[in-house]
């Protein structure tokens, strides 16, 4: 009877129960850092980065009180395949762009595999101007090969402009890279009779890595479901365009659209009605294959009907999806007060909150359990790593009989409850608390098969 009971009443649920985060590792960044990324470079349990830094320009005085560059700025890139390996550097010289030019900029360092180039290699955008008129560049630079392989134009300066919002590459690491994707805007401005008329529109494209070329991407913002293994994302795509006329008021046109798309074709896409020209989508997929597609307005689709499945405004701001808790599929996350705030992907329910984290979070590391959540102090230049924490209830017999029960310590809980029931809903139950340094007990089994839960407590 006691190994029945042994047997069958180990069960733990972290439903209803704040969901602890616990910091996996922290990564520091050079002081100097303006541009970064993080990855599982090597394989899937470990992390590699990269960071840029700018250096700097000496200035001074000719014969004829001219000022003339002394020193031109070295730029360096910072790298570790590994946390345990060595930390390299990659220096170029600002000789090979302008030495007299104070306002180049990079931004979007993005670490990828470039194809039939071997070891590490990262992207990043380069703008030669004073803000983002001007004409920008990709450089995919090889890291491990010390060597820039390909110099891309994406943008020339001009009166009509493109807004890069960010810089994206498919499929993560550390499978092989197969696209650059680029999300941007284009912007113009002309004139119509009676009217002046600006307007912005998405144009955004990726860039094929196996031979550089471009093709088109229905969006400005995308969100890749990224439990897929082939290119699969949501996208929100559409145009705002604001007219001045003569004898009427100011007006503006919008026309947007949130949709989905594979590799291999389109899904339906859905007319969104909005003013809202700043909006975001969330990509969601559960293990079993559902994608959802969540948009700022709080409205939650279905990635192939276009169907509302549900309407919640409280998670309008939505900060990312992900899986942090034993239940089917992914969840809503919104931060709020240093903490994420836990809604059913699938229902839109709040289910509850998890511990404090620091830092603004940044994205997640896929895996078969639960998902990795990165932030970046930018202060500190700090990158941490959190990881939900499973209470694990382990119990086994002792040498007098009786049973001793352990699980596993939550970080920052300050005690802990045990519920012990007759059935395994736990319809009927009975709790003890004990305290934070307990992390297991001996008790002597009842006639009757018990099942048993823990619920780490946080004040």
């Amino acid at each position: 009877m006691l190994y029945a009971l042994l047997f069958l009443s180990i069960l733990f649920t972290s439903a209803q129960a704040t969901i602890p985060l616990r910091l996996v590792t922290e990564i520091q960044l050079p002081a100097r850092t303006v541009t970064w990324d993080v990855q599982h470079v090597e394989d899937s349990t470990s992390y590699g980065w990269a960071a840029l830094t700018n250096g700097e320009t000496l200035w001074g005085l000719d014969s004829l009180d001219f000022e003339q560059v002394i020193s031109a700025a070295v730029d360096t890139i910072w790298y570790q395949t590994t946390l345990t390996g060595e930390l390299e550097q990659y220096h170029f010289s600002r000789e090979a762009f302008n030495p007299n030019f104070d306002h180049l900029y990079w931004f979007g360092l993005t670490l990828i595999k470039i194809p039939d180039a071997p070891g590490l290699s990262a992207v990043a955008r380069m703008v030669n101007g004073w803000n983002e008129s001007y004409d920008q560049y990709l450089y995919y630079l090889h890291l491990q090969g010390d060597s820039v392989l390909h110099t891309q134009m994406i943008s020339m300066g001009g009166f009509d402009s493109y807004h890069l919002i960010d810089i994206d590459a498919s499929p993560n690491l550390p499978q092989p890279t197969q696209a650059v994707l680029l999300l941007r805007t284009e912007s113009q401005r002309y004139d119509i009779t009676g009217c002046s008329v600006s307007a912005y529109c998405a144009s955004s494209i990726g860039i094929r890595l196996d031979s550089f070329s471009g093709f088109g991407i229905p969006g400005f913002h995308i969100d890749h479901f990224d439990r897929t293994d082939s290119i699969s994302f949501a996208f929100i795509t559409g145009s705002s365009t604001h007219y001045n006329c003569e004898d009427e008021p100011p007006y503006y046109d919008n026309r947007f659209m949130v949709g989905s798309i594979e590799r291999n074709g389109v899904f339906n896409s859905v007319i969104i009605d909005t003013f809202e020209t700043s909006g975001s989508v969330i990509a969601q997929e559960d293990f079993d294959g559902t994608k959802r597609i969540f948009y700022s307005n709080g409205d939650c689709y279905n990635a192939a009907t276009g169907a509302i499945e549900f309407t919640n405004l409280a998670i309008a701001d939505t900060t990312l999806a992900a899986y942090v808790r034993n239940a089917p599929g992914e969840d809503f996350l919104v931060l709020q007060n240093n903490r994420f705030l836990v809604y059913d992907g699938r229902t839109g329910e709040l289910v509850d909150s998890t511990t404090e984290i620091q830092g603004v979070p940044q994205k997640k590391f896929v895996s078969s359990g639960f998902d990795e959540l990165l932030t970046y102090d930018a202060a500190q230049k700090l990158v941490r790593i959190y990881q939900p924490f499973e209470t694990l209830l382990s119990i086994q017999a002792t040498e007098n009989g009786n049973v001793r029960m352990s699980w596993t310590p939550s970080p920052g809980a300050t005690s802990y409850r045990l519920d012990r029931s007759d059935d395994a809903e736990f319809n009927n139950f009975f709790p003890d608390y004990f305290a934070s340094s307990i992390t297991s007990i001996e008790f002597q089994p009842t006639a009757s098969i018990e099942f048993f839960r823990v619920t780490p407590i946080f004040d």
